[in-house]
């Protein structure tokens, strides 16, 4: 049996990684667009990953998935002071697209909160303005 996560990337532009989140700051971290003529018309598909808490920050901070334009894609991820741990998220091989044009993100609440996220997800053009050659 094949896997759909894989296919996905495989046929798409796989922008699967890992990004950091630093505890000094709040600022969200994000995966940026493709810098293309194209950007505005792709669409980032975020199938799944896991949220490594390694500094959780003070009591009721929340770590976020998103994108930098219209909001975010999931509830907030609320953290203890004593429990660093890990938060899987899975939105299946197909993947839960964010706002065209947009980049995905991770963000907390709080400063003080630090960790990692590590995702799989794709890229692909969606707009009606994308063209087929570059």
């Amino acid at each position: 049996m094949s896997d759909g996560y894989l296919r996905q990337r495989q046929f798409y532009e796989d922008i699967s990684g890992t990004l950091t989140v630093d505890s000094q700051d709040t600022d969200p971290v994000a995966v940026p667009l493709n810098t293309s003529r194209d950007a505005l018309f792709q669409t980032i598909f975020v199938q799944r990953g896991t949220i490594t808490i390694l500094s959780p920050g003070v009591p009721g901070t929340t770590w976020t998935l998103g994108d930098d334009q219209a909001g975010f894609i999931t509830q907030d991820y609320p953290v203890g002071v004593d429990d660093p741990v890990e938060i899987p998220f899975d939105f299946g091989a197909i993947g839960r697209p964010i706002t065209e044009g947009a980049a995905f993100i991770i963000a907390t609440s709080a400063p003080g909160a630090g960790g990692l996220m590590s995702f799989e997800g794709y890229r692909k053009l969606t707009g009606v303005g994308a063209s087929a050659n570059p």
